[in-house]
């Protein structure tokens, strides 16, 4: 099957943010960047995209369709950890080898990233693994029951370094309250930048949130509770400074 069959019979893979009302995009944390995939990766979607992703296109989102997360897990019993935007998928992928007894649900909007991390899924048959490009926002907001994940984390997200572009970063009061809505009592969100500004600014929200408790008094030990991943890596090379938060749903 050529590259441009596989996109024609997974179409929601070239669109993954609707459009208002009024026609128009809201603000997003991401700019979607086209880039052709290799062989391999084509033939990772082909392959892998029926029993490792979840398909979720924008009419599913814009009628407020209920999604289950745990749908494509073997054991569907296990703590759900949902990481945003993953990357390439390697620290991902890793956590999910070393930890059996926790399904990962993967949620990443840019192509290559998806279908990267999507092939190494396949490869190695993993049972607790599962991805849906698509913005993690919309989704959670219109089709996640509230109290229904163990866990968040979300690593390096883009850091939008200029003062303008700060509206788009992610980790918003906003975007806090709806990860609280959906964790369960018990559960957490991790947060990992290598831009200070952006790490004050998420722990003076995460801080602000009443239904959230700081695991630990400021910052969390570097790298607590998960994997390297490869911004991380180059983070540290410009000689940035590595920055994690740990809260708790009370």
């Amino acid at each position: 099957m050529s590259k441009k069959e596989v996109f024609e019979k997974y179409k929601e893979l070239e669109d993954v943010s609707i459009q208002n009302e009024d026609g128009r995009r809201g603000i997003k944390s991401f700019v979607l960047r086209t880039n052709p995939l290799s062989l391999r990766l084509t033939n990772g979607i082909l392959n892998y995209y029926e029993s490792y992703a979840i398909r979720y296109n924008q009419d599913d989102i814009k009628e407020k369709k209920p999604i289950d997360l745990k749908a494509h897990f073997k054991n569907k019993n296990l703590p759900l950890s949902v990481e945003i935007g993953f990357g390439n998928g390697e620290s991902f992928v890793k956590t999910a080898e070393k930890h059996k007894d926790i399904n990962y649900f993967g949620f990443e909007v840019y192509l290559t990233g998806f279908a990267e991390c999507l092939t190494s899924i396949g490869d190695l048959k993993l049972e607790n693994a599962t991805l849906m490009r698509a913005d993690a926002k919309e989704v959670l907001l219109n089709s996640v029951m509230d109290e229904s994940v163990d866990a968040f984390n979300i690593f390096f997200p883009d850091p939008w370094p200029k003062k303008k572009h700060h509206k788009r970063r992610l980790m918003s009061a906003d975007f806090i309250a709806l990860l609280t809505d959906k964790l369960k009592v018990g559960g957490s969100i991790h947060f990992a930048t290598d831009i200070e500004d952006y790490a004050e600014e998420t722990f003076i929200n995460l801080s602000g949130n009443k239904a959230l408790q700081n695991k630990f008094e400021s910052f969390a030990p570097r790298a607590y509770n998960r994997e390297s991943t490869a911004f991380e890596r180059k983070g540290i090379l410009k000689g940035n400074k590595i920055f994690d938060l740990f809260f708790i749903k009370k």
